[in-house]
């Protein structure tokens, strides 16, 4: 499928989401129809993929500098979950757990002894 100026303005509709596609449809002056037909459309899914991509990446930084701000938050549970998304989105997620077996007590010696002195 060659995509054309109504495939763009449908890919443009979807992403915002403030529409129902039968709405789109209407706008577009398709049926609804057409527009699940377009759904199906590998070049439509992969013209609207490569949108949502080039969206985020004009985003991303926008959105980091709000996770930087509430790092500064009132509350500690946003500034945490502010940290904790920056940290694991960076690759820093935590370790998976590790079980400890063969715990043994320690044994201290009292070589000091009891000197009042």
């Amino acid at each position: 499928m060659k995509l054309n100026k109504k495939h763009q303005k449908a890919i443009h509709m979807l992403f915002e989401g403030s529409l129902k596609r039968r709405e789109i449809a209407e706008e577009l002056k398709v049926s609804e129809q057409t527009l699940y037909n377009w759904l199906k459309d590998e070049d439509f899914t992969k013209a609207y993929d490569e949108y949502v991509q080039q969206i985020m990446g004009k985003s991303s930084g926008k959105a980091l500098n709000t996770m930087l701000k509430l790092m500064n938050a009132r509350s500690e549970m946003v500034r945490f979950n502010a940290a904790k998304d920056i940290l694991d989105r960076g690759g820093y997620a935590p370790v998976t757990k590790q079980e400890v077996t063969n715990i043994q007590t320690p044994v201290f010696e009292d070589d000091i002894g009891d000197e009042d002195g």
